[in-house]
């Protein structure tokens, strides 16, 4: 939770989903005014997820004064993504594609909260 990556553009980060895994989700905030999305993307490099979302108030920055402008009402700002894995894709790396306007928040729910770089880079710090 308010995990944030500053100035993601668009880039591609890896995460495991252990073997038996029935349900994850992601968690998405557009922290800047303008577009944000994810794409989750399963171990046979195949599209498992999408969102897209935008947030047309004012950046949503942990522990920042609050910018200027009007709050979004209804929180468009907040996106959430459901993936119910094949038994078969579980126990595997999988990967998100990110894109937003400035900065994105995302939290792993339900797998390790942890993302890599590479496919080969990703660990889990708690040794689970």
């Amino acid at each position: 939770a308010d995990f944030r990556i500053g100035g993601v553009g668009r880039s591609r980060y890896y995460f495991l989903v252990p073997g038996g895994t029935a349900e994850f989700r992601l968690n998405l905030v557009g922290v800047h005014t303008g577009p944000y999305a994810a794409a989750v993307i399963d171990p046979g490099n195949q599209v498992a997820a999408t969102f897209q979302g935008t947030n047309p108030g004012t950046a949503l920055i942990v522990g920042a004064a609050p910018t200027p402008g009007p709050a979004p009402k209804g929180n468009p700002e907040k996106g959430q993504m459901t993936i119910r894995p094949a038994a078969g894709q579980t126990g595997k790396v999988w990967s998100v594609i990110l894109s937003a306007a400035g900065d994105i928040g995302v939290e792993l729910v339900g797998v390790p909260p942890y993302l890599s770089l590479s496919p080969q880079d990703w660990f889990d710090p708690q040794g689970r």
